[in-house]
């Protein structure tokens, strides 16, 4: 991909403050990885992002699936009498 079609496909803006001290964290972040500021902060996002989503449809998954009838199972039955291993203890 091109860097002229790259930019065409990055039409969105954020525009967001911060401290400081959070900036040149993600400054050196972004560094680290070789990348610009934006692209680590807008990567970033979009990953935490994600995470978020995925982990709450699983949680949602979770719950409507506890609601859900499940079968009936017949009450457990020993072997055992009285917590004796062996019968006539």
């Amino acid at each position: 991909m091109t860097t002229s079609a790259r930019k065409k496909l990055k039409t969105a803006c954020i525009d967001a403050r911060t401290t400081p001290e959070a900036l040149a964290l993600m400054k050196h972040a972004a560094h680290l990885q070789g990348q610009s500021v934006s692209d680590f902060i807008a990567s970033s996002g979009v990953s935490a992002a994600s995470k978020v989503i995925a982990e709450t449809e699983i949680i949602t998954l979770s719950r409507e699936a506890s609601l859900q009838p499940t079968a009936c199972r017949p009450p457990y039955q020993s072997t055992r009498t009285n917590g004796c291993p062996e019968k006539g203890c």
